[in-house]
């Protein structure tokens, strides 16, 4: 089966799961869950309550609201409000977060995130490695004919940005492959992966610790 499925019943949203009984692809919103884990769609479900053989649990799904994509808050708190649950709280912001939001919102956040981490990151090479870098620096300029100090601007504003850009979406793209080789069915489009790997991408700021940014980068 070629995925994503679009949902027997809404036909403008995606299956998350296959009907146990009928076999008809079902969305999140009609989606009825038996004690033994098993899915069932709810016309089925209702069918088989009233023979009273069948307890089931509705899977309600509550989109929790991110505080960046609040603008009644300064950006940098609403950032760091964003970081802190992200880094504290994994496991209930990702539950939380609807995969169907904005991407813009994701993608300036881990754009950020990994622009601050590796800006760091080459800052802890320089002063770990300074002879080296001072090495590739020099070489650089005798092979542009550039200034060291252009070549340190270069590095800045355009070598480290283009990177970082490259590196979010090779990560996007790596999570959906993944996803679809490791056997799982994923229910969203490109866009959806990208909002959720943006929002994880805040684990770039990790770069910052001197033994990542330092030695690893």
């Amino acid at each position: 089966i070629l995925w994503p499925v679009r949902c027997a019943i809404h036909k403008t949203r995606m299956g998350v799961a296959q009907c146990t009984r009928c076999d008809r692809f079902i969305c999140a919103q009609v989606k009825v869950v038996e004690a033994d884990g098993r899915a069932l769609c709810v016309a089925c479900a209702s069918d088989r309550s009233k023979q009273g053989s069948l307890r089931t649990q509705r899977a309600v799904f509550t989109a929790k609201p991110v505080p960046f994509e609040e603008r009644e808050q300064p950006f940098f708190a609403r950032y760091m409000q964003t970081a802190r649950l992200v880094f504290l709280q994994p496991r209930q912001f990702m539950e939380g977060l609807d995969p169907h939001g904005a991407v813009r919102p994701a993608l300036i956040f881990a754009f950020l995130a990994t622009l601050v981490g590796r800006l760091i990151a080459f800052a802890w090479s320089a002063i770990f490695f300074g002879e080296e870098y001072a090495a590739h620096v020099a070489s650089a300029a005798e092979e542009t004919g550039l200034s060291r100090a252009n070549i340190h601007v270069m590095i800045l504003s355009m070598v480290i940005p283009l990177r970082v850009a490259m590196s979010l979406a090779l990560g996007v793209m790596l999570l959906y492959v993944g996803v679809l080789f490791s056997g799982a069915s994923p229910p969203f489009r490109m866009r959806s992966y990208a909002r959720i790997y943006g929002y994880a991408a805040v684990a770039n700021l990790l770069w910052m610790v001197p033994l990542m940014g330092g030695f690893l980068s």
